[in-house]
């Protein structure tokens, strides 16, 4: 009757092992500037709390009723992030700034070059008269001056 508890106690230890070998204590305190800090050895002279984490489930915090990770274990993005965020947006919006400014430059010069322009209106072709003609080329030349110069 003893065999199956022994078996049972055998299964049951490696795993209880494992289990405690695969959890880390992990330190976090504030420091004078109201900064939060996380470190595997507490600080010397300063209050903290640690806290248990489990690499295979997550999160776990010595405080009762708590399952999911602290708001302070939630990756934010870094300043170095952010700022690297924000310069690849600047050299996209300047790219296509540039795209804009080059087709505009070119339509400008085609109708400067060329007296019988075709505009589609309603599905049809349409040669464009020497007043609307002109009317665009002065609305090219303003919006290349506005967003290109």
């Amino acid at each position: 009757m003893h065999k199956p508890i022994a078996k049972l106690l055998c299964g049951l230890l490696p795993m209880l092992l494992a289990s405690s070998l695969s959890a880390t204590t992990v330190y976090q305190w504030k420091d004078e500037q109201g900064n939060i800090h996380f470190g595997s050895v507490p600080p010397a002279g300063a209050s903290s709390q640690s806290m248990r984490l489990k690499t295979s489930s997550g999160v776990q915090s010595d405080r009762p009723g708590t399952d999911a990770a602290p708001p302070e274990l939630v990756d934010e993005p870094s300043q170095a992030e952010i700022d690297r965020q924000v310069r690849q947006q600047a050299i996209a919006a300047e790219n296509e700034r540039r795209t804009t400014c080059t087709q505009l430059r070119t339509n400008l010069a085609t109708m400067k070059n060329h007296s019988r322009l075709r505009v589609e209106i309603d599905g049809k072709a349409v040669i464009m008269s020497p007043q609307e003609r002109q009317k665009r080329i002065q609305e090219t030349e303003q919006q290349i001056r506005e967003h290109c110069d």
